[in-house]
């Protein structure tokens, strides 16, 4: 599956870690895939404690990962498909 889209957060439970600009999705082997994205905000304290939760807003819906694993810069790796999800807009 490919995808791109503009906004998204890095996790750690509901903490924002990282926000997200724009973003690309492309498969990476059989069951993973690997996003390319632009960090645009961090908060250094919750990038210390490992994201473990990838969050990709599009439109009104967002797509969900978890357990990724983050180099630190741009690559996020995630496995399996994504939670589905309506992104809170209030």
């Amino acid at each position: 599956m490919q995808a791109a889209g503009v906004g998204g957060e890095l996790r750690v439970g509901y903490q924002r870690a990282a926000r997200l600009g724009s973003w690309s999705l492309r498969p990476a082997g059989e069951d993973e895939s690997i996003i390319s994205a632009q960090v645009v905000e961090r908060d250094e304290f919750w990038m210390d404690q490992n994201p473990r939760r990838v969050v990709l807003e599009m439109g009104e819906l967002s797509w969900t990962w978890d357990n990724i694993e983050f180099d630190g810069g741009s690559v996020i790796r995630v496995s399996g498909a994504p939670l589905q999800g309506v992104v809170d807009v209030a």
